[in-house]
């Protein structure tokens, strides 16, 4: 389906909790916190909003295993952001933010997807060793890295249960 009309709730298929239960190595550590580093300036959203990150709807929430979110993409207005097949750590698709109670968003983590239509390989994408899950809903590989969050589901967890329902 189209990313656009898609419900809000667009759990993963075959693997809609993620890689929650993944636990972090001494090698992941140098690397998640460089992303930390390089990605804090967006806790300002406004800077994101500058810096060309676009709202891709819908927020993203699954009644069972939490939320996701609101994520915003520098590619917004080619393909929703879905990306162009290539994956990096440096270069995630979205960044992800928390709806809050006082209606703002919150820098919760980072989304990195690659279209299926795009992917040419019998296995699926990976970072750390870790593959990609599927989402039948958007038609891509996500893997999900909640660095500005807590996510108790884990660091690599495609839904936070702390995060708010859309």
């Amino acid at each position: 389906p189209d990313p656009a009309t898609a419900t809000s709730a667009a759990p993963a298929s075959g693997h809609a909790h993620g890689h929650g239960s993944v636990k972090l190595t001494p090698q992941m550590l140098p690397q998640l916190a460089a992303l930390r580093v390089l990605f804090a300036k967006y806790h300002d959203m406004e800077k994101a909003l500058e810096h060309g990150y676009k709202f891709v709807p819908p927020c993203v929430s699954d009644p069972e295993l939490g939320g996701m979110g609101d994520h915003y993409s520098r590619n917004a207005d080619d393909d929703f952001g879905r990306g162009d097949g290539t994956h990096a750590l440096e270069r995630p698709q979205y960044l992800v933010y928390a709806p809050q109670k006082n209606g703002s968003r919150r820098l919760a983590a980072l989304d990195y997807t690659v279209p299926y239509e795009k992917w040419h390989s019998d296995k699926a994408p990976e970072f750390f060793g870790i593959p990609f899950t599927r989402n039948d809903g958007f038609g891509v590989w996500m893997f999900h890295i909640w660095i500005f969050q807590h996510n108790p589901a884990g660091v690599f967890a495609n839904f936070n249960p702390r995060v708010p329902q859309c």
